[in-house]
């Protein structure tokens, strides 16, 4: 993960899927558990906190996927 400060976010109500080899965020559940908000671009995405509009943490599109 990409994130400025060391920044984390709590997840409440988390899945564990031993067949998945990748983790999947529920960007409803991290904005509804965290005062923070997502924004997409074609090529990015950024999680910035609502209060000051900091970006806490940004990631990537590869192949119509957002990554953090």
């Amino acid at each position: 993960m990409n994130s400025s400060d060391n920044n984390s976010f709590t997840l409440h109500n988390t899945l564990r899927v031993p067949s998945i080899f990748h983790n999947i965020l529920s960007v409803h559940t991290l904005t509804t558990s965290n005062p923070v908000c997502v924004k997409f671009f074609a090529n990015h995405f950024l999680v910035k906190e609502l209060e000051t509009g900091k970006v806490l943490c940004q990631g990537e599109n590869k192949d119509g996927v957002y990554y953090l």
